[in-house]
């Protein structure tokens, strides 16, 4: 099976904002008008989403931020993104620009046309058991931490003893980086519970974003191959990393998976190209 990971298009707002805004979504359009509309740029996210969807996966999975500031009109903008995407089945947990605001995140995904299921989500799709989970909740000004909380995290280690004593490859989704890769005020806040449980139960593979970087590693006491996605929308003349995403081929069966995993990396005449391909035990 062959998977698609993408994450952080930041799709920002185009044109005048209106209604009511709490202090940290101002300093978010305060913040996008300043610099970060010169890196997310909606062009690049475009041309991710037409790489994605001339590779023709078998699944999409999307790790959060798609929106910048949790406005409406971002919502509006990445529901038409996603749709470029191509015809695969589709997977999205939020990140923190989605959730920026309380409700924001419940009323993008309802543009986005998810039904909201509670975190965490369980979908079985041929061999792989695709586990879903939120770290999204508003934060105050300045701060861009996450949290499960106790009973996600024990809800997730259910599903994936279950589905691991089904024989099924576990794929679980999160936004924030489930490992030390970032500061303080960006970290999962919750991470060292969560690792001890993907321990205890076992997974395959982790996939996040947050980061905007392309990241690979080992988590847990298990080992645990972990992929973190560089931003779908990163301008590569803009100075920092550019837009890239995922290609996974999972491959294998219990006990004895694989993972075929290419970075696709665009460059500064707008065209993707791929990196080596680095095959992973599971």
């Amino acid at each position: 099976m062959t998977l698609a990971h993408v994450s952080d298009p930041h799709l920002g707002p185009e044109g005048a904002v209106a209604g009511p805004l709490t202090l940290k979504q101002r300093l978010a359009l305060a913040r996008w008008q300043r610099h970060r509309r010169h890196i997310f740029r909606a062009e690049i996210a475009a041309l991710t989403a037409a790489d994605i969807a001339a590779a023709a996966p078998d699944h999409l999975l999307v790790t959060g931020d798609l929106a910048n500031a949790g406005l409406p009109a971002e919502f509006q903008a990445a529901k038409a993104w996603l749709s470029a995407l191509g015809d695969a089945p589709l997977a999205i947990v939020p990140g923190n620009h989605d959730a920026l605001a309380p409700g924001t995140w419940e009323a993008g995904g309802a543009t986005l046309g998810l039904s909201a299921p509670p975190y965490p989500w369980c979908r079985r799709v041929g061999p792989l058991a695709l586990i879903g989970l939120s770290s999204a909740v508003p934060t105050l000004p300045l701060l861009a931490t996450g949290r499960l909380g106790a009973a996600q995290i024990a809800a997730a280690e259910r599903m994936l003893a279950e589905t691991g004593a089904d024989g099924l490859c576990r794929v679980v989704l999160v936004h924030h980086p489930p490992g030390a890769t970032t500061s303080r005020r960006r970290a999962l806040g919750d991470r060292h519970a969560l690792l001890a449980a993907l321990s205890r139960a076992g997974a395959e593979l982790v996939l996040y974003g947050h980061n905007h970087r392309a990241e690979q590693g080992r988590i847990g006491a298990a080992g645990i191959l972990a992929l973190g996605a560089p931003s779908a929308a990163a301008d590569p003349k803009s100075g920092v990393e550019p837009a890239g995403w995922y290609a996974i081929a999972i491959t294998g069966s219990q006990g004895a998976w694989q993972a075929a995993v290419t970075l696709r990396r665009i460059g500064p005449d707008g065209r993707f190209t791929p990196g080596p391909t680095e095959t992973h035990a599971l």
